[in-house]
């Protein structure tokens, strides 16, 4: 029990989207990052609009509208990593790999 909310705690107030990750046509709640990134505690969209604001419903069930923190991309230079870098507030671009660094260290890794 003290692990689970250990690891939930690891990437708690992070807003993620996918990029390259979540295959066309998927539901993106069955793809394993996304279940990993919640099971660490961050909330997941299924995209982004261009003020960098998660849009579609929210992991966590809200149709909330937060600040997208972070961008897990498979690919540099896909559409999502470039709107991600035109956004008004800064959002980390990171590999998948960052995710599987948290959850195998329960800690999160450089961004």
């Amino acid at each position: 029990e003290i692990l689970f909310y250990i690891r939930l705690s690891i990437l708690t107030g992070c807003r993620i989207v996918f990029s390259g990750v979540v295959p066309r046509g998927v539901k993106p709640w069955t793809v394993r990052e996304w279940r990993m990134a919640c099971e660490l505690g961050a909330i997941c969209y299924e995209d982004m609009d261009s003020s960098g604001r998660g849009v579609g419903t929210a992991s966590d069930g809200r149709s909330s509208r937060d600040i997208v923190t972070h961008l897990v991309a498979a690919r540099g230079g896909s559409q999502k990593v470039k709107l991600a870098r035109s956004c008004p507030t800064p959002i980390h671009i990171v590999h998948p790999t960052w995710l599987n660094h948290a959850g195998a260290h329960f800690s999160r890794g450089d961004e």
